[in-house]
């Protein structure tokens, strides 16, 4: 499955103070000022190796954001009011040996694609956040679903007859509805834990996601591994998996589908300025989506069609504070 908006610019919102009222443990909560800014960088490749009725498919892409956050209130209880904005993307597909490329910054094209790509730029969304990185709102999703796919026409079809402009609707509906954008979130952000800890310890959060209705258990478990240099140097290694088929449906299709895979990789936080600044994440999934017995005669395909795929994501990300 693409992980790709999954992981997109919602793992670099949570920042950290570590309080060192305790010399030998350290206290993990959001610190950020009304008026602060922030700017990161998301570099994510991937590469996916999949089978169709018997034809393999290798595709490599690299996408890489450039977006901002802001900080427009903090809360006597701590929350924080934040506003999302995008400022550049970067884009790259092989797919056997057919490339794809693109940059809003550049974008001359005036292909669909394109369009929709480069209609990111500048749009917002906001969210509200507990100090301990809760995702407890997500707002404008759907007005910022809207002004992605508004300008463009639908009638291109694919080899199954479903409208092109329909699936780019659905499928950006399910990595950027409200819900999936706080579930999304919440993987990564939700990981401080509300105790004070030492070097050395280790917290596990479980958490149950619905992801465009594929259910997924997670449990990631986070290690304080060192200090150095006032840089708090963080661990995570996990695994996610569905414990029963979900039940997808896309137009006339439907579909069940099983999904594990694990995750490792690191974070390191300045306890100065108390935000994450730098860190890579590793994620291996295996999925299949079983179709059944559907009438795929016009295909000349027979019997129960199978899509078994193999999914690595290696995520980069950097932030600095703009003001």
């Amino acid at each position: 499955m693409n992980k790709i908006t999954k992981l997109l610019p919602l793992i670099l919102m949570a920042t950290l103070l570590l309080s060192a009222c305790d010399p030998n443990k350290l206290q993990f909560f959001i610190n950020a000022k009304t008026g602060d800014n922030y700017t990161y960088n998301v570099t994510i490749d991937q590469t996916t190796k999949s089978e169709i009725l018997g034809l393999e498919t290798r595709t490599k892409q690299t996408i890489s954001y450039d977006y901002s956050v802001n900080v427009d209130d903090v809360k006597s209880n701590g929350d924080l009011e934040l506003t999302y904005t995008y400022d550049r993307i970067r884009f790259n597909m092989n797919m056997d040996d057919i490339e794809v490329s693109f940059d809003s910054d550049s974008a001359t094209s005036g292909d669909e694609i394109s369009k929709i790509y480069k209609s990111f730029i500048g749009k917002q969304f906001n969210v509200i956040m507990t100090k301990y990185g809760e995702i407890k709102e997500v707002k404008g999703m759907d007005e910022f679903l809207d002004t992605l796919t508004e300008p463009f026409k639908s009638g291109n079809t694919d080899i199954f007859g479903l409208d092109y402009l329909n699936q780019l609707k659905d499928s950006l509906s399910g990595h950027f509805s409200e819900e999936s954008i706080k579930n999304d979130m919440g993987l990564i952000t939700r990981y401080m834990p509300k105790k004070k800890v030492n070097v050395g310890d280790s917290w596990t959060i479980k958490e149950s996601i619905d992801k465009s209705n594929i259910k997924i258990d997670a449990e990631i478990t986070y290690t304080l591994e060192k200090l150095e240099d006032e840089i708090a140097y963080i661990i995570i290694s996990g695994t996610y998996s569905t414990n029963e088929p979900s039940k997808i449906s896309y137009d006339a299709l439907k579909a069940n589908v099983n999904l594990e895979g694990n995750i490792e990789g690191n974070i390191q936080a300045d306890i100065n300025n108390g935000f994450i600044f730098e860190g890579e994440i590793t994620q291996n999934i295996k999925s299949n989506m079983d179709f059944g017995a559907m009438d795929l005669s016009k295909l000349g395909i027979e019997g129960n069609l199978e899509i078994p795929m193999e999914t690595t994501l290696i995520m980069k990300f950097s932030s600095k504070k703009a003001n």
